[in-house]
């Protein structure tokens, strides 16, 4: 019984490290820029601020590779498609609703796509 306990308590620590670190990255301030009101930003997989997107409709993603962070700050519920194709095709991809952050894989994304 004692090890079970132990296992728990383990299990326990581990989850709620983990599920500490996005809101750690915020509150650290080490190289992350927080996303304005209103915009889309990328970032990469450490938080390092990549670009932000303001204006609805396609843009085009150059250079981003692998595990990225995108959250979605814009307003009205406003939402983000990521694309396979460039200027906005192809937008088969997740849809990230206003207000949340997804970490995705870049590498076969060549645009996102903003929406009301």
């Amino acid at each position: 019984m004692k090890l079970v306990t132990m296992l728990t308590a383990a299990a326990t620590a581990a989850v709620a490290t983990t599920g500490l670190a996005a809101e750690n990255a915020e509150a650290s301030g080490i190289q992350y820029k927080a996303c304005p009101s209103g915009y889309v930003c990328i970032y990469e997989y450490d938080y390092t601020f990549v670009s932000k997107y303001y204006t609805y409709g396609s843009h085009n993603l150059s250079y981003m590779y692998g595990l990225h962070r995108i959250k979605n700050s814009q307003t009205g519920g406003a939402k983000v498609t990521l694309c396979y194709g460039y200027n906005g095709t192809d937008c088969t991809g997740p849809t990230i609703p206003a207000g949340k952050m997804y970490e995705e894989n870049l590498t076969p994304i060549n645009s996102i796509y903003l929406y009301p």
